[in-house]
């Protein structure tokens, strides 16, 4: 019973400040790009981090259109190929009515034809402030948040994701620099190669150095200098938003973020403000108390979502009440347990506001009762 939403933020579409029309309308809980989604039914809760850099397809498909069934296997092949190459697959179902029934459906759907990745609901499509009628129907993304393709789901898709993902940056810091490309680089950027290579090997401190020495230059030597150095604190800048955004929500996911920039940016300014910020987070006594409850809440979190979904059909009632109660009385179980040994902590109170909501069923009524 997955209740999460696909958050996306702006910063993926916005990372080039080329890209004004993309900046226009930043990414929200239910937009990817201006495609307009709903929430996470099955596989993993995608952010930022998850596309930033990356080539992102979204198809979308229904369970009892034959193309679409062939468009979703074909997805499964691209996404299994190239994910490795920095593919993302989202697949995207459409439906009148978002209720259990559809969720099921879809996911069984997905299932059969052996999708691990993202399965999202979407009712009436907008892809760049415009209907899609027909399914399937599929939508590209480079590693910019640019839509590169929307159309049919054929070679024609195939082919623009392979000529994507040959352009992308090898490292996400690179996705901040201007007129960036791997296919370009050697002729944008021939004057400081040297501090490509170890952004490519993750050594944006040393990069950030190269560049420093070189920004004052007035000559191709310096524009190039200041692009890459530009680039590297938005990079810097974005990780760090992104870790004070999780700060309550995933401080193990925050603590990670940080340590990536102190350590990527080691003896440059940004590598040290991270640090810093690092430490005085972790000094917290509060912040450690919950970075430490987050791991048993994820499995509280987890045993919430397979609790059964209510059935439609009245056969299957009393099979469904069986499973209700027997899983849900496990999440009882461990709701206590938890709230004994991290007792005062905000995940407590998440983890209560989980159970009471799966307790009551669209009426207000206890299922109990």
């Amino acid at each position: 019973m997955r209740r999460s939403v696909l958050v996306i933020v702006s910063a993926f579409c916005c990372v080039l400040s080329a890209t004004a029309a993309l900046a226009q309308a930043p990414w929200g809980s239910t937009h990817l790009g201006r495609c307009r989604l709903d929430t996470v039914w099955d596989g993993p809760v995608l952010d930022e981090g998850s596309l930033l850099g990356k080539v992102v397809v979204v198809v979308f498909w229904e369970a009892d259109n034959d193309g679409s069934l062939k468009a979703l296997s074909n997805l499964v092949r691209l996404e299994k190929k190239y994910k490795r190459y920095g593919l993302v697959a989202i697949a995207a179902y459409k439906s009148k009515t978002m209720d259990d029934n559809a969720k099921a459906k879809a996911i069984s759907s997905a299932k059969s034809k052996r999708v691990t990745f993202t399965v999202v609901s979407a009712g009436r499509i907008f892809v760049d402030n415009k209907v899609v009628e027909k399914i399937p129907h599929a939508v590209v993304y480079n590693h910019a948040g640019q839509t590169v393709y929307n159309d049919f789901p054929g070679q024609a898709m195939d082919k623009k994701i392979l000529e994507w993902l040959k352009k992308r940056p090898p490292h996400p810091a690179l996705v901040f620099v201007k007129d960036y490309s791997e296919d370009n680089y050697k002729d944008k950027y021939k004057f400081m190669l040297s501090a490509v290579a170890k952004i490519k090997q993750n050594r944006l401190g040393d990069a950030w150095k190269d560049c420093q020495a070189r920004k004052d230059d007035v000559n191709q030597r310096g524009d190039q200098a200041r692009a890459l150095l530009d680039g590297l604190g938005k990079y810097a800048d974005r990780l760090i938003e992104r870790a004070e955004k999780y700060k309550s929500s995933s401080p193990t996911k925050a603590v990670g973020l940080l340590t990536e920039v102190s350590r990527a940016y080691k003896k440059a300014p940004k590598g040290e403000a991270a640090a810093k910020m690092l430490n005085e987070w972790t000094s917290d006594a509060k912040f450690q108390a919950e970075r430490r409850a987050e791991a048993p809440f994820r499995v509280i979190e987890r045993m919430a979502e397979r609790i059964p979904p209510r059935p439609m059909g009245a056969p299957e009632r009393k099979i469904w009440e069986r499973q209700w109660i027997r899983s849900f009385t496990a999440l009882e179980r461990s709701l206590k347990k938890f709230e004994k040994d991290y007792a005062g902590t905000d995940f407590v109170e998440k983890a209560k506001g989980l159970v009471t909501a799966i307790a009551e069923d669209t009426s207000g009524k206890s299922i109990l009762d």
